[in-house]
């Protein structure tokens, strides 16, 4: 007698005894797919399985360590709550009741709390709309992205350490960038600054020739890296933000005028055109007072005219007028140079040109004094006097000692007369002082 048990058959030496669907064979289960991909290291993530071949009672381990909470939905899915882990990707495997197993390799990744290292471009306008790259660490389960708690828009991970996204409106100044996953958050300050519009207030210098290359300082403010500028409309070039607050570039060239300077920020925003830079063509000089001074020079002439913002020089018979000063557009001053006597032609000159004044001023020569009768009179003044000597000429003063002799009469250049005035006893010296008119 021999008894044998083989699927569903029993033998012995009497015969066979037969139990239909006795006995089933089961595959393996498979996982397909873990959702939640990502989560915290803390744990705390339901996870979702599917694949094949789930059975009552079957349990998960996620990075070897125990998933609580299996709720088997059916053969193809169920659900369980990842325990804590250290960051890192791992396996997710599933053991059914009879031992047989399926493994999802690298299925689910632990994240810690992420970093926020940079945000490009940092500036952006108060309407929003900036599209913004943020760089740092564990973002692949970023859930939010924050720039001055306003809420970042269309949300794109690209990798564990980049993420691009769209600023929301704000009010201006630096505003702190955040970004949060399932394990915490991260921010970085200042990272981001919304602004209004760059604001022009001057250039200097103010004129330059219309042939261009005139290096300007812009000042105003809200001026951001990689700021344009242009000038009548054309582009100026070199342009290079030094602060938030200043900016230089080079003048293009343009045509006689004033011209608009306008500030364009990279994100778009611009000043309004400020008038605040003059194209200058060739001076013209129409006038010069007084047009005569001694052949000593030291007289302080005002030149008339137009374009004289950038005059550099002013010349008088070729020799240099000193001590320059631009008061306007149409006027400047400056102290003659000593000449022989005679009539010289003025030239002013700007960054585009020159004009001259022909025969414009006219050194006389110095007074002499070589007699004065009579040669003394009353300490109470009132003394009759007779001055001879040469260069006499209308208008010209005279001084006894430091008393002024009243009603001066210039006679012809080689003689005048005048009244003492009141002086204490002694000798004193005669001075006679042109006034720089024609004699």
């Amino acid at each position: 007698r021999w008894l044998h048990a083989r699927g569903r058959i029993l033998r012995n030496a009497g015969g066979t005894a037969t139990s239909a669907g006795a006995y089933t064979y089961r595959a393996a289960p498979t996982i397909s797919t873990v959702s939640p991909v990502v989560g915290s290291i803390a744990g705390g993530a339901t996870l979702t399985l599917s694949g094949t071949n789930f059975l009552a009672g079957a349990t998960v381990t996620v990075g070897g360590t125990n998933c609580p909470g299996v709720t088997v939905i059916s053969a193809n899915s169920l659900t369980c709550v990842a325990p804590a882990h250290a960051a890192g990707t791992v396996n997710v495997v599933v053991t059914n009741g009879d031992g047989q197993s399926g493994t999802g390799t690298n299925a689910f990744t632990y994240e810690d709390s992420p970093t926020v290292a940079g945000v490009s471009p940092n500036g952006g306008p108060l309407s929003g709309g900036t599209t913004i790259t943020v760089t740092g660490t564990n973002f692949l389960s970023a859930t939010q992205v924050n720039v001055g708690g306003k809420s970042c828009t269309s949300i794109s991970i690209t990798s564990s350490t980049t993420l691009s996204c769209v600023t929301s409106a704000n009010s201006a100044g630096a505003k702190t960038g955040e970004v949060v996953n399932a394990a915490g958050s991260g921010s970085l300050p200042s990272a981001f600054t919304y602004q209004g519009p760059p604001q022009l207030s001057t250039s200097s210098p103010s004129a330059g020739p219309v042939a261009g290359g005139t290096v300007l300082t812009l000042t105003g403010t809200g001026f951001l890296s990689g700021a344009t500028v242009t000038v009548g409309g054309v582009t100026c070039t070199l342009p290079n933000v030094t602060s938030s607050t200043s900016l230089t570039c080079t003048s293009p060239a343009g045509s006689a005028g004033v011209a608009g300077v306008r500030v364009t920020n990279p994100d778009g925003q611009a000043s309004s055109p400020m008038s605040i830079f003059t194209y200058e063509g060739s001076p013209t000089l129409t006038g010069i007072a007084p047009a005569s001074g001694p052949t000593t020079g030291g007289t302080t002439v005002t030149l008339t005219g137009t374009r004289f913002l950038t005059a550099s020089a002013v010349t008088i018979g070729g020799n240099g007028c000193t001590t320059l000063q631009v008061i306007s557009a149409t006027k400047l001053t400056c102290n003659t140079p000593a000449k022989v006597a005679g009539a010289y032609d003025v030239v002013v000159t700007n960054s585009t040109g020159a004009d001259t004044l022909v025969g414009g001023f006219t050194y006389q020569p110095v007074p002499t004094v070589t007699l004065v009768a009579p040669g003394s009179g009353s300490t109470s003044g009132g003394t009759a006097v007779t001055v001879t000597g040469t260069n006499f000429r209308t208008g010209a003063t005279v001084k006894i000692g430091s008393t002024v002799c009243t009603s001066p009469v210039v006679v012809n250049a080689t003689t005048l007369t005048c009244t003492t005035g009141a002086a204490t006893a002694a000798s004193y010296k005669v001075t006679v002082t042109n006034s720089g008119g024609d004699f």
